[in-house]
């Protein structure tokens, strides 16, 4: 019997991790975590703009004197993802599923995650830029992530040759909203980060990854 959908789409973090992929990243430079959070805050709350937290957050991390892309790259390959994850992945593309990965993290991130759970596609919305010595100098992002995840989404849909209706999509964060409006299938997971209100657009909540074999 022929899948009745096509392709599942994932965020990654809190979905497929038990961490932050952004404070993690603070955490293994040796960076102030606090320092951190105080400028994730103030940009929340419009007392910083995206160009001033972004450059905030650079300096904390090149202040460190690791913040290159081999340091970065050898930080995030020890990313843990949740225990049932590896196993899920295996299966939906055992079932003739495409897999696609659309985090708001950044793409050393996304590309790692990738290649840990054997999938071709991903999204994320932070480019590092590093300049010829592998230092990191910049990162590109956009505030609107979930216009964001939703414009990548249909960049995906367009190039595999499905329709937006034809795909599940796995999250648990605001960001994830507009993703859940514009799928057949979308599905909430109750995580240590999950913002409740995606809970409003999806047509399942679950608890755990290993719920999705019995939904699909």
């Amino acid at each position: 019997m022929p899948n009745k959908y096509k392709a599942v789409i994932f965020d990654i973090d809190g979905t497929l991790t038990t961490t932050n992929s952004w404070v993690e990243i603070t955490k293994a430079l040796g960076a102030d975590s606090q320092k951190h959070d105080q400028i994730y805050l103030a940009r929340k709350a419009g007392a910083l703009n995206l160009e001033d937290s972004r450059k905030l957050l650079l300096e904390l991390w090149q202040n460190t004197k690791n913040a290159n892309q081999t340091f970065l790259r050898s930080s995030l390959s020890n990313t843990k993802l949740r225990p049932e994850a590896k196993k899920l992945f295996e299966y939906l593309h055992q079932n003739g599923y495409t897999t696609c990965l659309i985090t708001g993290s950044n793409n050393l991130f996304a590309q790692e995650i990738a290649n840990k759970l054997g999938t071709k596609h991903y999204y994320a919305n932070a480019e590092f830029k590093f300049d010829q010595n592998g230092q990191l100098i910049h990162y590109d992002y956009n505030i609107d992530q979930g216009a964001k995840k939703l414009e990548q989404l249909q960049d995906f849909c367009a190039k595999q040759k499905i329709k937006l209706e034809d795909c599940v999509a796995v999250g648990d964060g605001a960001n994830d909203i507009e993703m859940m409006k514009n799928v057949g299938l979308p599905i909430a997971i109750k995580t240590e980060y999950e913002d409740q209100e995606i809970e409003k657009y999806t047509k399942h909540t679950i608890k755990n990854l290993e719920e999705i074999y019995a939904i699909l």
